[in-house]
Parts: C-alpha cells; sequence; structure tokens
C-alpha cells in the first residue's frame, strides 16, 4: 500500500514503505509528474497508478539486487549451504572468539537437537514456519519425556533457540540471509514452554546453619574444605572457587580478585583467565573469618610443599588436594553432596551455597545492588529473581513490626 500525498513542488508524489536488503524498513517518495493544480479524484486516481507502477518497478529491482548481493561473500555462495553446513561453518569462525566452554555448549545444542532436525534445510529458505516446525518436535518431544518425568525438559527448549538464533544472527552479520527469524516468534513460542515450567525450589541455608557447615567442614578433614570455606564466605560460583589462585588474593587490601575459572568442557577441565561474564570480573572483600583462613591455609600449604618437595604439584591454586591437585568440578559436586549427606543437614547442592550467601547478604543489609555486585550479576533484575531469598524469620519480623508500629486494627 502507499499514499498520494502532496510535497513541495508542482507535483503529487506517491509515498511507501519497504525492507532494505540489510532487513531494515525505510521509505521512499516517487514523483508521478501528476501536477497537482486540483485535487479532483480522476487527477489523484492517475498519480495513484503512476506511483503503484513505479513501486513495483522499484520492489523488482530491489528483489534482484538482493539476489545479487545476499547470500554471497568472499566468493562463497551461501545460499547453496544448508544448516548443518552453515553451523560447521559458524562454529570455525566463533570458536576463538568465545570461551572454550561456551563453544563446547554450541557444539552440543547443534549436534543433539538442531542438526537432526534441521540439518538438511538450505539456510536461504529458513523462515518463521521453518523456527515453528523446528519448535514443535521439540515441545512434543518433551511432553512425551515429561509423562512420567518432572523434569524441566521444557526449560532445555530455550537453550536449543537461543543457540540457534545466535548463529543466525552471525548469518545476517556475513551477509548470509537478509534477517534472523527466530526472535520474531520467540516469545509466543516460549510461553507454552514456561506453562509446563518445573521449579525446585530450595531453602538457602541460613548464616546459623552456613556456621555449622563451616564447622562441620572443618572437622571432617576433607580435601574439599577451602572450596567449602570461600563459598560460604563470598558466594563464588564454583568455576571461579576452583579457579581461584593465590596471586588473586590481595591480603594487604584484604580482597579477592575474581578473574580466573575453571570449568569442565565435554571430558576435559580448562583452566581460562576469563569470567562468565563482564560483570563477574570483580573484587570480594574478605571477611575477618575468610581472611585469617586463607593465611593459615597459605601456611599449610607452604608446609605440604616443602614437606613434599618435588612430590607437590605447584599451580597456584588455592583449591587443592594435598599434594596440590587441582580438584575437578564434578568432584567437588559429588564430595560436597556426601558430605551434607553423611552430616544428616538440610539437602542442598554446592551452587546453593551462593544463593544462601546472597540470601544472607540481602537480609542484612536490604541493598540488592551491594549483593548483585557481589554475586558478579549483569543485571539487578537477575538477583532479585533468581538468587535473593528472603527467610520466613524476616517475613514475620518484618510484619510484626508493622503491626506494632501500626496498631491493633479495629
Amino acid at each position: 500500500m502507499g499514499l498520494v500525498k502532496k510535497e513541495k513542488g508542482k507535483n503529487w508524489y506517491y509515498q511507501f514503505e519497504y525492507i532494505d536488503a540489510n532487513g531494515r524498513k525505510r521509505g521512499k517518495s516517487i514523483n508521478t509528474n501528476v501536477p497537482k493544480n486540483h485535487t479532483s479524484k480522476r487527477e489523484m486516481s492517475r498519480a495513484e497508478a503512476i506511483g503503484v507502477q513505479a513501486k513495483n518497478e522499484f520492489l523488482c529491482e530491489l528483489e534482484n539486487e538482493k539476489l545479487r548481493v545476499v547470500g554471497i561473500r568472499d566468493g562463497i555462495d551461501y545460499s547453496v549451504y544448508t544448516i548443518a553446513d552453515y553451523s560447521a561453518h559458524w562454529m570455525d569462525e566463533i570458536r576463538h572468539e568465545v570461551r572454550d566452554s561456551t563453544a563446547s555448549s554450541y557444539q552440543q545444542e547443534l549436534n543433539a537437537h538442531i542438526i537432526p532436525i534441521l540439518g538438511e534445510v538450505k539456510l536461504k529458505d529458513f523462515n518463521l514456519n521453518t523456527v515453528k516446525y523446528f519448535f514443535d518436535l521439540e515441545f512434543n518431544d518433551c511432553l512425551d519425556k515429561m509423562k512420567n518425568n518432572k523434569s524441566n525438559y521444557m526449560q532445555s527448549i530455550k537453550k536449543h533457540l537461543n543457540t540457534l538464533s545466535s548463529m543466525l544472527d552471525f548469518a545476517v552479520e556475513e551477509n548470509a540471509i537478509i534477517e534472523n527469524p527466530v526472535p520474531k516468534i520467540k516469545k509466543r513460542l516460549l510461553k507454552k514452554v514456561n506453562k509446563y515450567k518445573v521449579v525446585h525450589e530450595v531453602e538457602p541455608y541460613s548464616w546459623s546453619e552456613l556456621m555449622a557447615l563451616k564447622e562441620i567442614t572443618l572437622a571432617s578433614n576433607t580435601h574439599i574444605e577451602a572450596a567449602v570455606i570461600i563459598a560460604i564466605y563470598t558466594g563464588l560460583r564454583r568455576e571461579e572457587v576452583l579457579g581461584l589462585r593465590w596471586q588473586d588474593v590481595d591480603f594487604d587490601n584484604r580482597l579477592l580478585r575474581i578473574q580466573n575459572t575453571c570449568s569442565k568442557v565435554g571430558t576435559k577441565i580448562v583452566y581460562a583467565e576469563a569470567t562468565k561474564t563482564r560483570q563477574s570480573r570483580r573484587k570480594v572483600p574478605m571477611m575477618d573469618d575468610l581472611y585469617d583462613y586463607l593465611l593459615a591455609l597459605r601456611d599449610r600449604q607452604n608446609h605440604l610443599r616443602n614437606f613434599l618437595g618435588e612430590g607437590y604439584i605447584d599451580t597456584d591454586l588455592i583449591c587443592v588436594w594435598d599434594d596440590g591437585k587441582p580438584i575437578k568440578p564434578d568432584n567437588l559436586s559429588r564430595r560436597f553432596t556426601k558430605l551434607i549427606e553423611d552430616n544428616n543437614l538440610r539437602k542442598i547442592t554446592f551452587h546453593d551455597l551462593r544463593h544462601s550467601f546472597g540470601s544472607v547478604i540481602f537480609n542484612y543489609t536490604g541493598d540488592i545492588k551491594v549483593v548483585s555486585d557481589l554475586l558478579g550479576h549483569s543485571n539487578i533484575s537477575t538477583t532479585s529473581d533468581i538468587y535473593v531469598k528472603t527467610d520466613e524469620m524476616h517475613k514475620k519480623e518484618a510484619l510484626s513490626n508493622f503491626n506494632n508500629q501500626s496498631g491493633a486494627i479495629k
């Protein structure tokens, strides 16, 4: 559709909108050369007819231009690529631009979910219907799996769509396709997923429970002792705890510099000078108890290093076995679960120590921004929605204080 309008000059102009070769909405005005001396319907109809014809000719030429340009880059004709072909190209291009764990996750999503369904689809033919087809297959598969199992299968669909969308965003940047259709339909599709969301709520530990866990850990003579103590007092992620090095400890200013991580990528353990996000790279103050603990731990490890000599594996990592051998992520999680079970403590995971730390600090300060900065979140809403939970005691205390100040209701 278009619109005949007067503009500066003597003639009528025909105006319309179109999508350019980069997928952006544009406006165009075409001079119909019909004089605007009169405003008769006949004159306007003539101007509109001329405008429509000129518009069609323009759009036809634009489509030809798109066919000449889109899909061609550096002599490579991406129009003949399938999703499987392009996914291999995408991984080759980004593998050294993202963390190893991210690249591994992308590859796993592609191999297990995207390529089996969409691998033979031509990249140039990918559209909204293709996204819907992929989603429906994934959604129905998850429904079948959830009939007798309440696990969060549905939430995995979000990861699959995100990976697919990331690849198609890259294709747009390369001019291999005009636009990425996933964002246009993703929000509507995920409304169906959210109806089946399975929430496994774990009440975070209170400060008294954390202190009880600390004492039990110290008395257990376990090699994961340092990891547990650090997590209790800082709320660091598992990969951050295991990636922490002595060079990251600033005893003079009582700070921990969070700038290294340890993660499992496939079957390999990878140590990287990188964090989950830019905000994750941060400085965390040490409480007095943690400061004292780390001083004593450093002395203990120095003693073991001298005692074992060449038998000691010197990596500068803080969380290690007695011979300096690094602790693996899965080993930490398994040992922590066993520590909880053996001592009849309320069941939580190692990651729940992070939840607990955030909850305790929030309940004490009431400042979400402080908690968000300490936990290294990219935005405050993440802190509020996922990690910060006020416990029942604080809810009752708040209502009690309100009741005392407002007086009895009459």
